[in-house]
Protein backbone atom coordinates (compact mmCIF):
# COMPACT_ATOMS: atom_id res chain seq x y z
CA UNK A 1 0.00 0.00 0.00
CA UNK A 2 1.01 3.68 -0.63
CA UNK A 3 0.79 6.12 2.22
CA UNK A 4 -0.06 9.65 1.64
CA UNK A 5 0.41 12.06 4.35
CA UNK A 6 -0.56 15.62 5.00
CA UNK A 7 -1.25 15.69 0.92
CA UNK A 8 -4.05 18.01 -0.50
CA UNK A 9 -5.58 17.30 -3.18
CA UNK A 10 -7.92 19.33 -5.09
CA UNK A 11 -10.41 18.49 -8.56
CA UNK A 12 -8.86 14.95 -8.68
CA UNK A 13 -10.03 11.18 -9.28
CA UNK A 14 -8.74 9.23 -6.79
CA UNK A 15 -8.59 5.47 -6.57
CA UNK A 16 -8.39 4.79 -2.30
CA UNK A 17 -8.06 1.19 -3.30
CA UNK A 18 -4.50 -0.12 -1.93
CA UNK A 19 -3.53 3.35 -0.14
CA UNK A 20 -3.62 5.12 2.90
CA UNK A 21 -4.33 8.46 3.76
CA UNK A 22 -3.51 10.38 6.73
CA UNK A 23 -4.31 14.13 7.72
CA UNK A 24 -5.17 14.67 4.02
CA UNK A 25 -7.14 17.38 2.59
CA UNK A 26 -9.94 16.50 -0.47
CA UNK A 27 -11.07 19.17 -2.13
CA UNK A 28 -14.06 18.34 -5.30
CA UNK A 29 -12.92 15.16 -5.11
CA UNK A 30 -14.03 11.91 -6.41
CA UNK A 31 -13.31 8.88 -4.37
CA UNK A 32 -13.60 5.52 -5.97
CA UNK A 33 -13.63 2.55 -4.02
CA UNK A 34 -13.69 -0.97 -5.36
CA UNK A 35 -13.64 -3.13 -2.30
CA UNK A 36 -9.95 -3.69 -1.92
CA UNK A 37 -8.03 -2.84 1.44
CA UNK A 38 -8.01 1.16 2.54
CA UNK A 39 -6.43 3.49 4.99
CA UNK A 40 -7.86 6.70 5.76
CA UNK A 41 -7.27 8.37 9.40
CA UNK A 42 -7.73 11.90 10.10
CA UNK A 43 -8.86 13.38 7.24
CA UNK A 44 -11.22 16.38 5.54
CA UNK A 45 -13.08 16.01 2.88
CA UNK A 46 -15.09 19.07 0.96
CA UNK A 47 -17.58 18.70 -1.57
CA UNK A 48 -16.37 15.41 -2.35
CA UNK A 49 -18.33 12.03 -4.20
CA UNK A 50 -18.33 8.72 -3.67
CA UNK A 51 -18.00 6.20 -6.12
CA UNK A 52 -18.64 2.37 -5.81
CA UNK A 53 -17.26 0.03 -8.02
CA UNK A 54 -16.90 -3.80 -8.55
CA UNK A 55 -17.24 -5.94 -5.27
CA UNK A 56 -18.03 -2.47 -3.00
CA UNK A 57 -21.21 -2.06 -5.67
CA UNK A 58 -22.30 -5.44 -5.05
CA UNK A 59 -22.61 -5.15 -1.12
CA UNK A 60 -24.08 -1.84 -1.38
CA UNK A 61 -26.92 -3.30 -3.15
CA UNK A 62 -27.27 -6.19 -1.31
CA UNK A 63 -27.19 -3.91 2.06
CA UNK A 64 -30.04 -2.22 -0.58
CA UNK A 65 -32.06 -5.50 -0.39
CA UNK A 66 -31.71 -6.03 3.06
CA UNK A 67 -33.48 -2.65 3.82
CA UNK A 68 -36.34 -3.68 1.80
CA UNK A 69 -36.20 -7.38 2.18
CA UNK A 70 -35.28 -7.26 6.33
CA UNK A 71 -34.91 -4.06 7.85
CA UNK A 72 -34.24 -5.59 11.06
CA UNK A 73 -31.20 -6.98 9.56
CA UNK A 74 -30.35 -3.77 7.87
CA UNK A 75 -30.95 -2.06 11.16
CA UNK A 76 -28.24 -4.14 13.27
CA UNK A 77 -25.52 -3.84 10.52
CA UNK A 78 -25.93 0.11 10.79
CA UNK A 79 -26.18 -0.02 14.57
CA UNK A 80 -23.21 -1.75 14.62
CA UNK A 81 -21.09 0.57 12.49
CA UNK A 82 -22.30 3.60 14.42
CA UNK A 83 -21.82 2.15 17.82
CA UNK A 84 -18.58 0.48 16.62
CA UNK A 85 -16.68 1.94 13.66
CA UNK A 86 -14.74 -0.75 12.10
CA UNK A 87 -10.93 0.03 11.56
CA UNK A 88 -9.49 0.26 7.97
CA UNK A 89 -8.16 -3.47 7.09
CA UNK A 90 -10.15 -5.12 9.57
CA UNK A 91 -12.37 -8.35 8.93
CA UNK A 92 -13.72 -7.66 11.87
CA UNK A 93 -17.06 -6.85 10.92
CA UNK A 94 -17.95 -9.77 10.09
CA UNK A 95 -20.99 -11.22 10.95
CA UNK A 96 -24.22 -9.70 12.37
CA UNK A 97 -27.33 -11.77 13.82
CA UNK A 98 -30.59 -11.48 13.04
CA UNK A 99 -34.42 -12.88 12.84
CA UNK A 100 -36.48 -11.73 9.60
CA UNK A 101 -39.81 -13.44 9.51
Amino acid sequence: MHQFDDKIFEEKEITVDEDEYVNCKFIDCVLSYAGGKWGMVSNDFLECTLQFNAAASRTLGFLSMLHNECPEAFEEIVDQIRGNPVPANSEAFSEVQFHCA
